[in-house]
C-alpha cells in the first residue's frame, strides 16, 4: 500500500510521498509550483495527476504535448497519469473513455508509461482493456458522487479486477478516495488523500484502539487540538481516560503538546513574535494566541506532520494486513454504470486479519 498526500506546503521533516495537480503547478496556485520544485530536489516521491477534472470544472482543455514536454522535463516523476478526459453525463461517458483511451496511445508513442484511469460509469469494455494492457491502473471520477452509488460500483470494478482467491490482476490506484471503510474491503495498491489539509483548521487522526492495540483499520477519530478552538469534537472537551490516552499516543509519535495563552487586547494591538490573532473572534476587541511552548495545539505544520506521520502507519498496516476481495453475491448491477449486461455482482472483500 502506498498513499500519497495531496501537495501542500508544511515544513515537514521526513519525505513523504505526494501527489501534485499538473493543472495547479502551471498555475502556481497558492505557490504549488514554487513547492513542486523544491520537493523534487529534495527527493520526494512525487505521483503527478493531469489536474484534467479540475482543468474541465473551470472550462479549459490541456494541451497533452506541454504535459508531455512537462513530464520529459522531470525525469524524477515515475507514476503519472494519463491526460484523461472527463464526462459527468452518462451519455458521454463512451466517447469520454475513447478519448481518453487516444490520449494513452499518444503519451505512448511520445516514450511515456502513463497511468490508465478508468472513470465511474465508463463502459466496462475499457476496464477489461486496460486490465489485459497494463500491470497498474487507477479508478477515478468518484469525488462528488455519492457514497451509496460508488461502493456498488468499485465492488462490481473489483470482480474483474481480482483472481478468484481474492488477490489483483494489476496494481491499482484510487483517486481521492482513502477511508478506511474502503481500504478495508479492496486491495488496493495505491490512493490519495487530501485530508491532511485539515491540520490548517486544527485537527488530527487519532486511531481507535482493539484489545489494548492501536488498530488503523478502525475509522479514526478526528479531533480538534487547536488552542484557538474549543468547540466541537474538541480535546479541550474531553476528561480523565480518554484525554490521558490521546495525549500519550500523540507524545508516543515524538510530538509535543505544546501551550499556549489566549488573550484580549485592543482594536490597536501589535501582535509580538509570539502571537497571532484569533481570525474567526467576533469582537469586542480582538483575541489573540501567545504562544508559550510550540507544538501540536498551535502549529500547523506540526500538526500536518502527524498527519502525515499517521498515514504511513496505515500504509505499514495494510502492508502487514494485507486484504483480499470476497466475492459475494448481492444484488443486480445498474445498467447506468456503463456495464453492458446486466448480471448478479459481488460485494464484499475483507480485511483476513480482522
Amino acid at each position: 500500500m502506498k498513499i500519497y498526500l495531496v501537495g501542500f506546503k508544511a515544513n515537514t521533516k521526513k519525505k513523504y510521498k505526494k501527489l501534485y495537480s499538473y493543472w495547479y503547478i502551471t498555475q502556481n496556485t497558492k505557490h504549488l509550483g514554487d513547492q513542486f520544485k523544491k520537493d523534487l530536489e529534495e527527493g520526494y516521491e512525487i505521483f503527478l495527476d493531469s489536474g484534467a477534472f479540475t482543468a474541465w470544472k473551470q472550462g479549459v482543455e490541456i494541451d497533452i504535448y506541454k504535459y508531455i514536454d512537462f513530464i520529459k522535463q522531470h525525469p524524477q516523476i515515475k507514476v503519472y497519469s494519463n491526460l484523461d478526459v472527463v464526462s459527468k453525463s452518462f451519455i458521454d461517458k463512451r466517447s469520454a473513455a475513447e478519448q481518453s483511451k487516444a490520449n494513452m496511445d499518444i503519451m505512448e508513442k511520445a516514450g511515456l508509461k502513463p497511468l490508465a484511469v478508468f472513470h465511474y460509469g465508463e463502459p466496462l469494455e475499457y476496464l477489461k482493456y486496460y486490465i489485459e494492457k497494463y500491470d497498474y491502473i487507477a479508478l477515478g471520477g468518484m469525488v462528488g458522487e455519492s457514497t451509496k452509488h460508488i461502493l456498488p460500483w468499485i465492488d462490481a470494478c473489483f470482480e474483474y479486477i481480482c483472481n478468484k482467491d481474492g488477490s489483483p490482476k494489476v496494481k491499482i490506484h484510487s483517486f481521492g478516495m482513502t477511508s478506511v471503510t474502503l481500504l478495508n474491503k479492496f486491495p488496493f495498491y495505491s490512493a490519495d488523500s487530501s485530508s491532511w489539509l485539515n491540520s490548517v483548521y486544527g485537527k488530527i487522526p487519532i486511531p481507535k484502539q482493539r484489545k489494548g492495540e492501536w488498530d488503523y483499520s478502525l475509522v479514526p477519530l478526528e479531533l480538534s487540538v487547536s488552542s484557538q478552538k474549543d468547540t466541537g469534537l474538541n480535546l479541550k472537551n474531553l476528561y480523565g481516560y480518554k484525554r490521558d490516552l490521546i495525549i500519550g499516543y500523540i507524545k508516543s509519535r515524538g510530538y509535543k503538546m505544546g501551550k499556549s495563552e489566549i488573550i484580549t487586547v485592543g482594536d490597536d494591538y501589535e501582535l509580538q513574535e509570539n502571537e497571532r490573532f484569533i481570525r474567526h473572534y467576533k469582537g469586542p476587541g480582538k483575541k489573540v494566541d501567545r504562544v508559550i511552548e510550540k507544538g501540536i495545539v498551535n502549529d500547523t505544520d506540526l500538526r500536518a506532520a502527524f498527519y502525515a506521520d499517521y498515514f504511513e502507519s496505515l500504509e505499514n498496516w495494510y502492508n502487514e494486513h494485507p486484504v483480499k476481495y470476497r466475492f459475494q453475491k448481492k444484488k443486480m448491477r445498474p445498467l447506468f454504470w456503463g456495464f453492458d449486461e446486466e448480471i448478479e455482482i459481488n460485494v464484499g472483500g475483507v480485511n483476513e486479519n480482522q
